[in-house]
């Protein structure tokens, strides 16, 4: 299994020193030092100049910085901690309306908290060593994959009134922002006189009567998202005993 998040912190990007935040996202939003995101969306966040000071504002610029995720038109993000992305765009301009406005697209395997920083330049080529920074939480949406056995088709065991089946565990588990071990797995047998069994892990060792029973296993990854597979075991009956007769 690939593990797609960081692990305690290693390669993480620390946010520059912050000062508030004047950062705003999406046209008519208000201004926020946090905000949830969901991984893989495509979100756009602007900023205003500052017009203390300035004289010619159509000739100030702006400085950006993103992880978490990757700047529209940056044309290398660097590629750190596992699927979280870097991305500076060293200046861009201003708007008709003295914006700087930028897109982003969050990682799909952003797993933790991202941030944005901006900063702003003078007409002069003045820079402040600080950054104003926006926090972003994140809103995990992706439920958890896995695979199932195949469909398993038996014959009755003379004399056992159930055949136990193993290696009937799921395979290929993973999520994008659990690890392995954060992620819930339970099953529910429906056997064919419609009565239920409920474990967790695994339902490997489980006995299966005649009939159709179908296997349903669930994951749940840490945000809480699920998703279901299924599967059938089928044991077939064994021929009634023929009576050989004579004239």
């Amino acid at each position: 299994m690939t593990i797609l998040c960081p692990v305690s912190g290693q390669n993480m990007v620390a946010a520059p020193s912050e000062e508030e935040s004047i950062l705003t996202s999406g046209p008519g939003s208000s201004s926020s030092n946090a905000r949830v995101v969901c991984p893989g969306s495509v979100e756009e966040y602007f900023v205003s100049v500052n017009l203390e000071h300035a004289i010619s504002p159509d000739q100030i610029s702006f400085q950006w910085k993103v992880f978490g995720g990757a700047i529209e038109g940056d044309p290398d993000p660097d590629n750190l901690s596992y699927a979280y992305t870097y991305s500076e765009v060293a200046l861009t301009g201003v708007t008709i309306n003295n914006q700087s406005v930028i897109n982003i697209l969050w990682d799909e395997n952003i797993c933790q908290e991202a941030w944005i920083a901006v900063r702003q330049i003078s007409e002069h080529g003045c820079v402040s060593s600080k950054w104003a920074v926006f926090h972003i939480d994140v809103d995990d949406k992706q439920a958890p994959t896995f695979d199932v056995p195949f469909d398993h088709i038996l014959c009755e065991q003379e004399g056992d009134e159930f055949i136990v089946l193993n290696n009937l565990n799921i395979e290929a588990l993973e999520d994008n922002c659990s690890l392995q071990d954060e992620i819930e797995v339970k099953y529910a047998i429906k056997f064919p006189d419609e009565t239920i069994l409920e474990g967790e892990d695994d339902v490997s060792g489980s006995g299966f009567p005649v009939g159709i029973s179908i296997v349903t296993y669930q994951a749940t990854d840490k945000w809480g998202n699920t998703s279901e597979q299924s599967f059938n075991v089928r044991v077939n009956p064994l021929p009634a005993t023929t009576q050989i007769e004579y004239n």
